[in-house]
């Protein structure tokens, strides 16, 4: 299944919650939209503040095109405090600002407001996202937490660079062993025809379809 770009995400979404809902709304663009209660009633986003929330994007048969659900760093969003001058409206902060944490909303968009939308929506009139506000931050929590991601980045690539020869030799003997034919009876080929090998099995999750992954990888010819 083809993925949507990140472009087109943070132009729409939507998540079903059980919870309350409210009739439907419409964002500054007209788009509908139905808020799920569910949330405390008392953590509401003000302009300004940063929105964390989670997200899918589905067709209108409910096929998931992609989720933004359980990631290690959640989608995050300033809410503005109007539109500027030649500034397009965001259809997700509008719903956002009007959620509290822990309410979710679906969000209705209209298939010819969605710039290089792709051919494999080409059927559909338009799309849903799902939405869920998670949590909200002042501007100096936010830029706090922004400052220690920056410096937890810098500690992880000093470490992956502190490694890089030890990467490099295991990489160049892997090509070794499989131009030798010795890693003929471990090589895996899948439906498309991708052949690999696993060198070491994990134990955690197995990413889905229409989820996003984090990876690390060195190539050699």
């Amino acid at each position: 299944m083809k993925i949507l770009k990140h472009t087109l995400i943070l132009s729409i979404a939507s998540l079903l919650f059980a919870c309350t809902p409210s009739g439907p709304s419409k964002t500054s663009e007209g788009f509908e939209y139905t808020i799920h209660q569910g949330g405390d009633q008392l953590t509401q986003p003000k302009p300004g503040d940063y929105a964390y929330f989670e997200m899918e994007i589905k067709d209108p048969n409910g096929e998931v095109l992609q989720s933004m659900r359980n990631l290690e760093q959640m989608p995050v969003i300033e809410i503005p405090s109007g539109t500027g001058e030649g500034q397009r409206p965001n259809p997700i902060s509008d719903v956002l600002a009007n959620l509290t944490v822990g309410d979710s909303a679906t969000l209705k968009i209209p298939l010819d407001s969605i710039p290089n939308a792709g051919s494999q929506l080409k059927d559909f009139d338009h799309i849903i996202y799902e939405i869920m506000l998670r949590d909200v931050k002042v501007k100096a929590d936010y830029d706090k937490q922004v400052e220690e991601q920056r410096e937890k980045m810098k500690a992880d690539m000093a470490a992956s660079q502190a490694k890089e020869g030890e990467i490099a030799a295991f990489t160049a003997t892997t090509l070794a062993e499989y131009k030798a034919g010795a890693l003929n009876d471990k090589i895996v080929t899948d439906e498309s025809g991708l052949k690999y090998v696993i060198h070491e099995k994990g134990e955690g999750a197995i990413g889905q379809s229409g989820e996003s992954v984090t990876l690390l990888w060195s190539t050699c010819f």
